[in-house]
This record gives C-alpha cells, sequence and structure tokens, in this order.
C-alpha cells in the first residue's frame, strides 16, 4: 500500500446525536476518559446537517468515491428522529454523483425503533442493527437506562419488529462478558437468527485493562476458544463477524473487522458540532485523541485526509507502525497488532494489543480447527453431543425428501459456510504462487458470496480445494494406493470457467475431471468413451425411474450428488455390480454400469444411485453434526462380511431403509419376473433392517444420531424402536 498517498474515506459515521437512552456500563463514548461530549450539542442542528452533506458529497466528487457508506450512530441515532436521518440519505444521495452508489445504516439500541420508523427506513432503504447482548440476564448486566432498569424488553421487541423488514434488517451487536456460558449466548442468537451478529471485546488497554482478567489470566482466552469450537461445529449456519473475519484473515483475505489484519484508515466520524474526529472508539485512550483540529466549516474532507491525526492512525496499520513484538510474531498478518484503541498505554500505542494472548491462542487455535477439518477427525465430546439443537422433527424433516428440502439446504447452507473459507484459502494460494493464474485466483475471490459457497461445495471443487491446501501446508495427498496426488494449480481455469458460464447442468454423468478420479489410482477403472453413450441412456432411464417414484428424492439428489461416475473394480467379482461414495469427494457418486458381459438392470441401477446418495445425504449432516459418539468397537453387520464400526451400520440402515421403499414400490407397479425379482429385494432388505436393530441400539450414539435411528426405523417397519 502506497503511505504516501491520501487514504480513499468510503464510510461517514454522522453523530446526529450526542446522548444516550441507555447508561451501558462499557460505553466507550460516556463511561471512558474521553469526555467531550458533555461539550457537544445534544442533536446536530439543520445548518450542520446540511453541510456536513456538502462536505461528504464533494469528497465523493473530487475523490472519486464509487461507493459509500453512511452510518448513523451516536449516542442514540433515533434520538434525532427516523425523519431527519431520512432527509440525510436524501440528501447525500440526490447530491453525491450519480456514479457514487450511496448506502446508509442506523446502530440502535432499539429502544425508539418503532413500526414507523421502520417503514421510513424501509422507504428510503437504510439498513439497522441492533445492540443487545443477549437473553434478559446476560443483556440487564450492562445495558441498563438512566434508572438503573432493564432495556430487554423493548430491544426484544424492537428486533421483532425489525424481524418483519428482512430487506433492511443488517444485523445484531453484543458486547462480551465471559462470565456468560458461550454455549448459552450462541444459543440465544441462533434462535433468533439474526443476518449476522458481531461479538466485541470489551473496549480496554494497558490503563485500563480488560474487566475480570486480573484474577482469571485464561478468562477471555478460555471463553474465545469455546465459543469459536461451538460456532464452528455447531453453529456454522449463525454470521458471526468476529469468527468469519478471522477466517478470512487466516486464509489471506482482508479483514472486514479492525480486530483482525492490517489495513488502512476508510471511515471518518463527524460529531454533532460539526468538527471532523478519527476512529470513535479511540476515545478509551486519552482526552481528545480522536479530534483532527478541523470542521466542516474550515475544512474539506481532502484536507482531514492529510492531517497528522489521520496520518498517524494510518501508520499504526501497516506492519512499520507495529510494535517489534508484533513484527516478530509468526501471527502478525493475521492480527495485525489487534485493534488500534486496546493497544494504548500511557506512552502511546507502540504496543501489542491488550488482548494479545487471546488473539494469538484465538488464531493459533482456528488455524488448528481449519487444518483438523482437512487432515484428521475431531473427537466428539459428551457435551458436544448433548448441545445439538436438531429436533426429532427436524430429523423426520431431513429423512423425507418431500417435507425436507428446506433442512437440507440449511445443511447444505451449513456445510458451505465452513468449506468457504478452505476454498478461498487454496484459491488465495494458487493465485500467490502463480503469476499467470494471479487474474484468475482475484476474480474468484471477488465473485459474490452464493457464487463462492455454490462453487466451494462441487465435489471436484471440494476435493481440488482440500489437495491444494495440504501442498500448500507441506502435505503430501495420496490416493487410495499410496501414490501422491500431485498438485493442479491450472484447475483453477476449470473452476473460473464455471465462474463465468455457471455450473454444468445436472445429471453430469462420468465428466472427464481428475478431481472426480485422482483418489482412486488404478484400483477403479472409470469406463471407456465408447460405453459411454449406452450407460449415458442407462443412467437417465435409471433417474427417471427414481423421479416416477419420488420426484422430490430426484431434486434431493440433482442438490446434494450432482456427479455420477461408471466406474468398475477389477478386484470385485464381475457379476457383482459395485458402487460406492466417498467423504473426500463430497456430493460424487461412482456407481457401476455393467455386470459381466452386459449391462446392469436399469433398476439396479437406480438402486446403486439411491443407495449411494442417501451415503452422502447422511455425510451432509455429519459434516455439522455427529451421530456416533464412539466409533468404536467393529460390530457385525447384516450387509457386510466383514466387521464394520458403528457409523458404517448407521449408514447402511440410512440407506437401505430407503431401498425398502423403492422396492416395494417397484414390486406393486411391475409384473411377472420384475415384480418377483423386486419382492425378493424388499423381503432381504427388510430382513437386514431388523437383524440390524439390536446391534445400532448397543452402539455409542449421540443424541441426534439416537432420534434419527428412531426415525428411520419408524418410518420403514413396524419395529418397537423404544430401546433408542
Amino acid at each position: 500500500m502506497n503511505r504516501s498517498s491520501s487514504p480513499s474515506f468510503t464510510s461517514f459515521l454522522i453523530k446526529i446525536a450526542s446522548r444516550c437512552n441507555l447508561a451501558c456500563d462499557y460505553c466507550y463514548v460516556y463511561k471512558h476518559v474521553d469526555q467531550t461530549w458533555r461539550d457537544m450539542p445534544g442533536l446536530m442542528d439543520e445548518q450542520t446537517l446540511d453541510m456536513v452533506v456538502h462536505r461528504i458529497a464533494e469528497y465523493a466528487q473530487t475523490a472519486s468515491i464509487g461507493h459509500l457508506l453512511i452510518i448513523f450512530h451516536g449516542g442514540e441515532p433515533l434520538l434525532a428522529g427516523p425523519k431527519r436521518i431520512c432527509e440525510v440519505t436524501r440528501k447525500v444521495r440526490a447530491r453525491a454523483p450519480s456514479s457514487t452508489r450511496v448506502d446508509a445504516s442506523v446502530q440502535t439500541n432499539g429502544l425508539l425503533l418503532t413500526d414507523e420508523a421502520l417503514a421510513q427506513f424501509e422507504a428510503e432503504n437504510i439498513s439497522v442493527s441492533v445492540s443487545i447482548d443477549g437473553p434478559q440476564h446476560i443483556n440487564d448486566l450492562h445495558r441498563l437506562n438512566h434508572k438503573g432498569l432493564s432495556s430487554y424488553r423493548e430491544t426484544l421487541e424492537a428486533i421483532r419488529r425489525l424481524e418483519r423488514h428482512p430487506n433492511i434488517y443488517a444485523g445484531l451487536i453484543a458486547v462480551i462478558d465471559p462470565v456468560v456460558q458461550p454455549r448459552e449466548l450462541l444459543g440465544f442468537f441462533r434462535k433468533l437468527n439474526p443476518p449476522c451478529v458481531d461479538f466485541l471485546l470489551p473496549d480496554a488497554n494497558y490503563v485500563v485493562p480488560p474487566r475480570g482478567r486480573d484474577r482469571d489470566p485464561e478468562l477471555y482466552a478460555r471463553w474465545l476458544l469455546q465459543a469459536f469450537d461451538l460456532w464452528f461445529d455447531y453453529y456454522a449456519d449463525l454470521k458471526v463477524r468476529m469468527f468469519d473475519s478471522l477466517l478470512e484473515s487466516i486464509v489471506g483475505l482482508p479483514s472486514r473487522t479492525d480486530a483482525f489484519g492490517l489495513g488502512d484508515v476508510t471511515l471518518l466520524t463527524i460529531e454533532t458540532d460539526g468538527t471532523y474526529h478519527d476512529l470513535d472508539v479511540l476515545k478509551i485512550t486519552r482526552p481528545g485523541e480522536t479530534h483532527t483540529g478541523l470542521s466542516i466549516w474550515t475544512a474539506s474532507i481532502e484536507e482531514v485526509a492529510k492531517t497528522s491525526r489521520i496520518a498517524a492512525h494510518r501508520h499504526l496499520l501497516s506492519l512499520e507502525g507495529l510494535s517489534d513484538t508484533c513484527r516478530k510474531c509468526p501471527e502478525v498478518r493475521v492480527c495485525g497488532g489487534g485493534s488500534v484503541p486496546h493497544r494504548f498505554n500511557t506512552d502511546g500505542f507502540g504496543h501489542p494489543t491488550v488482548y494479545c494472548q487471546e488473539m494469538f491462542s484465538l488464531i493459533k487455535h482456528a488455524r488448528k480447527r481449519l487444518r483438523s477439518a482437512l487432515v484428521g477427525s475431531h473427537v466428539v465430546t459428551a457435551e458436544e453431543c448433548a448441545i445439538s439443537e436438531f429436533s426429532k422433527e427436524d430429523l423426520q424433516l431431513f429423512n423425507d425428501p418431500t417435507k425436507g428440502a428446506g433442512i437440507v439446504k440449511k445443511l447444505q447452507e451449513q456445510f458451505a459456510k465452513k468449506t468457504l473459507p478452505l476454498f478461498l484459502e487454496a484459491v488465495h494460494y494458487t493465485g500467490n504462487t502463480n503469476e499467470c493464474l494471479r487474474h484468475m485466483a482475484e476474480d474468484l475471490t471477488q465473485a459474490p458470496l452464493d457464487i463462492l459457497k455454490m462453487l466451494a461445495i462441487q465435489p471436484s471443487i471440494y476435493l481440488w480445494t482440500t489437495v491444494t491446501r495440504q501442498h500448500a501446508l507441506g502435505i503430501q495427498p495420496t490416493d487410495i494406493s499410496g501414490e501422491i496426488i500431485p498438485a493442479r494449480p491450472d484447475y483453477i481455469q476449470c473452476i473460473h470457467n464455471w465462474f463465468e458460464g455457471g455450473l454444468p447442468p445436472f445429471p453430469r454423468l462420468h465428466r472427464n475431471d481428475p478431481f472426480l478420479r485422482l483418489p482412486f489410482s488404478k484400483r477403479i477403472i472409470f469406463e471407456p468413451p465408447d460405453h459411454l453413450i449406452p450407460a449415458v441412456q442407462l443412467a437417465k432411464e435409471a433417474l427417471k425411474i427414481i423421479g416416477i417414484w419420488d420426484p422430490a428424492l430426484l431434486e434431493e439428489i440433482r442438490l446434494i450428488s450432482p456427479e455420477i461416475q461408471f466406474i468398475r473394480d477389477p478386484s470385485a467379482h464381475p457379476d457383482k455390480a459395485v458402487s460406492f461414495s466417498d467423504n473426500s469427494v463430497p456430493g460424487a457418486l461412482y456407481i457401476s454400469v455393467r455386470r459381466g458381459d452386459g449391462w446392469i438392470s436399469v433398476y439396479d441401477l437406480a438402486d446403486s444411485i439411491i443407495h449411494e446418495h442417501r451415503h452422502q445425504k447422511l455425510y451432509l449432516l455429519q459434516s455439522i453434526v455427529p451421530i456416533v459418539a464412539v466409533d468404536a468397537p467393529l460390530v457385525r453387520s447384516p450387509w457386510r462380511e466383514d466387521m464394520r464400526p458403528p457409523s458404517g451400520l448407521f449408514h447402511a440402515v440410512f440407506v437401505f431403509s430407503t431401498l425398502l421403499k423403492y422396492w416395494q414400490f417397484i414390486q406393486l407397479q411391475s409384473e411377472g419376473e420384475l415384480k418377483k425379482y423386486a419382492k425378493k429385494e424388499a423381503t432381504r432388505i427388510k430382513e437386514q433392517l431388523e437383524a440390524a436393530r439390536p446391534i445400532l441400539l448397543n452402539t455409542k450414539l449421540t443424541r441426534v444420531g439416537y432420534e434419527l435411528a428412531r426415525v428411520v426405523y419408524e418410518e420403514v417397519t413396524s419395529l418397537d424402536f423404544q430401546g433408542i
């Protein structure tokens, strides 16, 4: 970054009100060392507001700002009234160049957030965030009004009103109190289901250290690690800005928060008296630290950008501006020295953040979790098993394609959220190590979030991500024969083509894609091109049969298992139709289309597709929540001659419960030999399911595992499953 040039201010925090109707005990404006708010007008007057609009529009023109954000903050901005906020927004949009996109947002405690205010904000497309620290007994620890009374009920009612305006609902903000159990806090926000929640560490520095840490040095580190693990394993569908930004910084993307990563000054604060100020959280350091010495009446925003105050802040956001300790730290590129206000001591800002140990522990732990997600399995604890919020009703929906599309899509969203940071890390690594591929990597990292998520969960891209990251970590990935799988950075071109032209349509039958075939070495033969036309036709007929039986199941296959590869296993008996799937390539089905010298029956091929898809569906659930608490010892399986781990038996029960219904359908719809064959298959499968029941009962499943087993057996058999 060219530090000799002026910064580009793209966000303007307007203090439209300098008072608040709450008395939160941690507030950086009212409860810390800088008390200049006392000398500020309570509200920004009309003349000042008009000049603020002029200065922002003027700056957007002269600095060629393509996109700017107006943030109405306080104090409590709604003390000025929603009408005033809307007027300012309209004026900025009207006066800014037509080439400048102007967004606006309100940060409020919610006490004055009425239906009328929300209607006005929605009409002007002004987003709204609300501050709430958790359930009432948590929120009331710090967020009381000036009479010492609770603000919780009014805030929660405001959130419920805001939920009725999803187009402008930006999210929630909570300040962490480490005496509160992370599970309770995450569970509370999961139920509220906001678009995003931002967890903030209490503002502190070396002069005013974090509360409670003197008595318990590990207090905040312990909380952060527990909260991260719970979020990573069980609350991945909850967008937590702190953790999302951490993962983005780890994979090399620009941080969206000043808590992580190096960067530049992009925000300017304007107080109610029209004075220009730096980042307002710097008020926790010393009186006057934020003041630039200029105001809207005396200077343009371009002039503010050249002040020594802004230059000093910019320096602190550069590698050169960090302390010696930070520059020598292996995680400096991720942490970036931490939040600038948190680095302050009586001699200035030449220190690591006061939360240095917490940040280092969290970054190291998050990096380890990403690595373990790639190359190892996570040990399931009893506590983790107990916290899953999947109800029996959820699992009934999950098991039933006709009713469970919503659950499946939610699981895919959670899987995408866990997979996306890994994919972006692989893309970033490829661009950094291959100059000729850099432009494609940059295109991908700038793609819309929904497209990135869609790409990240495609079977071949998922394996490419795994292989690329393993090479980046110095790990040599191997196929099932122990041969090293080479890195293929050029595969990013295929991904880029999908980004530009869209995904290949379903069904994707036997695509010649290396990352659908590399893991299986020469032990698996992929059908040659001269067999492709009859194999494709046979597969389409099998999918048609599935669609006739259960259209919702066919749609589910399209969502979860879009890739079908035609294979042969040379080690298997020639009369046996082998099929398999593997969670190293989630969403890919490997199916035999030949039996001996001929082609497999279309009904058996449909069986194989359903079989392997059900495995993939269960893998999807397992990527979010465990079903087996202890995957040992090996147990007998009615479907296999060899002993199986409990998870393998569970998969068999889950798969064959659907195949039982499939063959019962074929039996009812057919005549002659096919009818006899279908009856034989259905009878055999039901006997196997009955034999598996007591074995599965005696394995150590999680609560979700027990409930899902109960659902499966209650749905397809008349067995009494009271024991589970």
